[in-house]
């Protein structure tokens, strides 16, 4: 499910990001030093501190979710990982916020010992292929699933 692919364009997304908001600072620092030098100095501070949460607002609504799952992204490729088997139980029909950073469904399973685990499926990732009551060899890292195949 996780490639190489995923992390180079996830890597560009963030560099196309990065780039965007350094164009938009430079953009209101030179209008603010041109319009405090030829005009008031607090039209120019006004218009540095507009440009400033500008690009605060944009780096907080684009690039910290990226930047977020372009670290998951990156462990789940580089990290260890397990196989385990069991049969899906339920699936949640709303993500849920995990971990303080992304959306993650949540799937209940039971494994041939009888205990229940609650593993999670990235919302980014095809949920709809999981069937309720079908038996899943889960490649898992931590508790996050990498990649599943039916039995």
């Amino acid at each position: 499910m996780y490639s190489q692919e995923d992390l180079k364009k996830l890597s560009g997304r963030v560099k196309t990001i990065v780039i965007i908001t350094a164009v938009i600072f430079i953009g209101f620092l030179i209008a603010a030093i041109y319009v405090a030098v030829n005009n008031a100095q607090w039209i120019g501070q006004l218009i540095l501190i507009i440009g400033v949460c500008i690009d605060i607002f944009i780096w907080g609504i684009k690039a910290t979710p990226t930047l977020c799952y372009r670290g998951f992204v990156k462990e789940i490729l580089t990290g260890l990982s397990r196989t385990e088997r069991g049969r899906v139980i339920s699936i949640s029909d709303e993500p849920v916020y995990k971990d303080n950073r992304l959306f993650y469904y949540e799937v209940l399973i039971m494994q041939d010992d009888g205990t229940q685990r609650i593993l999670l499926l990235d919302v980014y990732k095809n949920a709809q292929d999981l069937r309720e009551g079908a038996k899943y060899d889960f490649k898992i890292h931590d508790n996050y699933i990498i990649d599943y195949v039916e039995v």
